[in-house]
């Protein structure tokens, strides 16, 4: 459940999904949110969106040493559910970022990891991000289909793929703007 606080970001009901599904932008309040989520993920979607097996100890390690202030994360609730999330982590320098996504089994395959990364994508791009990296197993078919439908050139990297989304610098001047 998340935690209510006078500044949460208004929630945007999903017009082509389920309308018990909302997406909006997580804020430091949602952190019990954001971990109650990871832990009710399956060991192979754990697998997946860590590329390893993550216990739950270490999930709990990896969401409370989260850096609010710039790390921007959208989720998709089910009432107060959250049923999944995209992660945007911006990199120290050159102006990029890495994206994860992970939703719960029982919310897979309906679009909304679409919709996930595709608001994280456009939040890269108003910041003026050049370009979003995504590490992904060769057999996360859902993975690929994002990257593919997103743009993103693939290449192998260290056993895993590396999607890359690539911002033309007049579309980020635009959309800062």
């Amino acid at each position: 459940m998340t935690d209510s606080h006078p500044g949460q970001t208004p929630s945007v009901p999903m017009a082509s999904a389920d309308s018990r599904f909302t997406l909006r932008r997580l804020t430091r309040w949602d952190r019990s949110a954001h971990l109650a989520h990871l832990l009710r993920l399956s060991l192979s979607d754990r697998h997946a969106r860590f590329q390893g097996g993550m216990s739950d100890a270490a999930l709990e390690r990896y969401s409370n040493q989260i850096d609010w202030t710039s790390t921007v994360i959208f989720g998709l609730f089910e009432g107060t559910e959250l049923r999944g999330m995209s992660e945007l982590f911006p990199f120290d320098i050159a102006q990029e970022g890495e994206l994860s996504v992970s939703v719960e089994s029982g919310c897979q395959h309906l679009g909304f990891g679409r919709r996930l990364v595709g608001a994280v994508l456009d939040t890269a791009r108003s910041q003026g991000l050049r370009a979003v990296h995504m590490f992904f197993f060769r057999d996360n078919q859902g993975m690929h289909s994002l990257a593919r439908a997103f743009g993103a050139k693939s290449r192998l990297s260290g056993g895993v793929l590396e999607g890359i989304v690539t911002f033309a610098e007049t579309e980020r001047r635009k959309r800062a703007a």
